[in-house]
């Protein structure tokens, strides 16, 4: 791949998990223009795609967890705290706790 869309596009589908049959045709290209000292260049690149995709996609749902977790225990904080300070006039959630 010379340009940027084939090259955006393999590691789209690397990291949609179809990257063993990309891998494969890089070796066997490698291997059919002579030079098979290049295989292992195409499985680090490879393998290195996944882990790193793997590795961000993984943080990202980590810190998507914690945001969803931060944003619940405030909003319980509010309501108990709204609820103990005898508001419960002006909201009817306060029967909940």
């Amino acid at each position: 791949m010379n340009d940027f869309p084939h090259a955006f596009l393999i590691v789209f589908r690397i990291q949609c998990g179809e990257w063993i049959q990309s891998m494969w045709s890089c070796m066997h290209s490698v291997k059919e223009a002579g030079s098979p000292g290049l295989i292992p260049v195409c499985l680090f690149i490879f393998v290195g795609s996944v882990l790193v995709g793997n590795l961000i996609v993984s943080v990202t749902s980590f810190s998507g967890c914690c945001l969803y977790l931060a944003l619940m225990f405030a909003c319980i904080m509010y309501l108990t705290s709204v609820c103990l300070l005898g508001d419960c006039a002006k909201h009817d959630f306060c029967g909940l706790f």
